[in-house]
């Protein structure tokens, strides 16, 4: 699916129905890495909605210019969050350079974030 934030037109994959879970992947890779770890834990769990977005310049987002910073980059992942599960409670993990930006996700919309799984 995409999701168009204007600037950039991010790719993700959604598994399951019930609490979001915003999924963030390393760079550089994509979506596929982040499912392949979290996924088999939910074989016997239900009520998760695991949203894998591949961040810009990876996996089937394309790069943008704009997006060189790391601050672009955490505002590109505030915006797809914002706009793909607007104003609801998620859990949030981050592999690696995710990790990172998960952290600032955590700064920026704290009120908002039930957990954070992060993995290296």
């Amino acid at each position: 699916m995409i999701c168009d934030l204007g600037d950039v037109a991010m790719y993700y994959e959604t598994y399951g129905s019930g609490r979001p879970m915003v999924m963030l992947p390393g760079r550089p890779s994509d979506h596929r890495v982040m499912a392949r770890f979290m996924e088999p834990l939910f074989t016997q769990r239900q009520g998760w909605l695991r949203i894998y977005p591949d961040l810009p310049g990876t996996g089937c987002t394309p790069s943008v210019d704009p997006l060189a910073t790391h601050d672009a980059m955490l505002e590109a992942v505030l915006a797809f969050i914002d706009k793909l599960i607007p104003g609801q409670r998620f859990v949030l993990a981050g592999l690696s350079y995710g990790g990172y930006l998960a952290r600032g996700v955590v700064y920026h919309r704290a009120a908002s974030i039930d957990g954070l799984i992060l993995l290296c």
